[in-house]
């Protein structure tokens, strides 16, 4: 199939940008935009380093970097994990990857959506609460984030990360107390779990075992699939979006699970009813919903065609004369889990740019376009 043709030359353009956030004489450290950086966008820097060094491995432009550039770059990801032999075994930060640029951010009365968070449950009494804080979620999604992109390179943590429920009853029960009425949040939490069982449990853990925790989880997220939209949830259908990129983190976990997904089809026909909204998370998370479904099926390939070709267009959207992508149209990225790292202005950003290289990774796969990219497991 024939793409439009403001794809030529993308490669060398999305290079040319991320070497302009590079930070000099600091191999893996990056700005996550120039223009509109934020004194804490400067600052911080391990999620910056997992986002450029997966988009330069989606490039296939990883294996081409000097080895020594290489494992400084990886060093400099590892320097991260929180390894304290006075921290508590059962401790959430225990080994984890920590950024305390962030962490410290959230530990602190700075952080905006603490607060946010709670005038939501005054106005919402009856929403259920979220039993993980706002540093321990980051945490984990962030521990989460550097083990897969260690992954993509065949690296591991210095440490085996611990912080999982031990048994399949409590694997059930920790999936449990997320709130499935909102499978976004709740599927990006829960989707951690495989990744920690099939990197880090398999280190410490006899496979009997791991295969447990792995099958609980399995047949966690079979209890909860939508029979009529292929979705992930409890309660009334979320509204599309919500659905789409619940269903999204699902698959990541059932990836890492490699378990099948339970009804493509129907997610298909779900995903096709309405194109995403125009910013990189359901741009990426449609295509990759669609990406994943049509490796178990051929429904509706001519529909899914057309519909990376609409997504395509509004990706060009995010396209920017600095050859990058901007996380929103003409909008870099404002902040990282509550953090300011910009001003939002019209510039690319590193998150933007990591999301829809990858979007772009998927849909030349769906189209069969001839590339040397890779697709990433997030």
């Amino acid at each position: 199939m024939k793409l439009p043709s403001w794809i030529n030359g993308i490669e060398e353009r999305i290079l040319s940008f991320l070497s302009s956030l590079e930070i000099d004489d600091q191999p893996g450290r990056y700005l996550p935009c120039l223009k509109g950086v934020t004194p804490e966008g400067e600052n911080i820097a391990m999620g910056l380093s997992c986002f450029a060094l997966k988009t330069y491995h989606m490039l296939g432009q990883w294996e081409k970097l000097d080895h020594g550039y290489q494992n400084s770059w990886i060093s400099f990801i590892k320097s991260f994990q929180y390894i304290d032999n006075d921290t508590q075994n059962n401790s959430f930060k225990k080994n984890a990857f920590i950024d305390p640029v962030l962490i410290n951010y959230l530990e602190s009365n700075k952080a905006p959506f603490s607060v946010r968070s709670a005038v939501k449950r005054i106005l919402k009494p009856g929403q259920p609460k979220e039993f993980l804080n706002s540093t321990e979620r980051a945490v984990i999604a962030e521990t989460k984030q550097a083990l897969a992109t260690l992954a993509e390179v065949d690296e591991f943590s210095n440490q085996p990360y611990g912080w999982f429920p031990k048994t399949p009853r409590i694997v059930t029960d920790y999936m449990e107390k997320f709130n499935w009425s909102q499978p976004w949040a709740a599927g990006g939490q829960t989707a951690a779990l495989p990744v920690f069982f099939f990197l880090e449990a398999t280190r410490t853990m006899p496979a009997s075992n791991v295969k447990g925790l792995q099958e609980a989880a399995s047949a966690f997220f079979k209890s909860i699939v939508d029979d009529e939209t292929g979705g992930y949830f409890r309660g009334p259908t979320p509204e599309h979006g919500m659905l789409i990129n619940g269903a999204m983190k699902v698959l990541t976990a059932l990836s890492w699970l490699e378990e099948p997904i339970h009804y493509p089809e129907k997610l298909i026909d779900t995903t096709l009813r309405y194109l995403p909204r125009a910013d990189g998370c359901h741009l990426v998370d449609a295509v990759y919903v669609l990406h994943r479904c049509s490796s178990q099926t051929d429904h509706k390939y001519n529909k899914i065609v057309n519909y990376i070709l609409s997504v395509l267009d509004m990706i060009k959207s995010h396209n920017n004369e600095d050859g990058g992508f901007s996380y929103g149209i003409g909008v870099a990225q404002k902040s990282y889990y509550g953090l300011p790292i910009s001003r939002g202005m019209n510039e690319s950003d590193i998150h933007g740019t990591v999301l829809l290289t990858w979007a772009l990774a998927m849909i030349f796969d769906l189209a069969d376009y001839p590339h040397n990219w890779e697709i990433i497991r997030p």
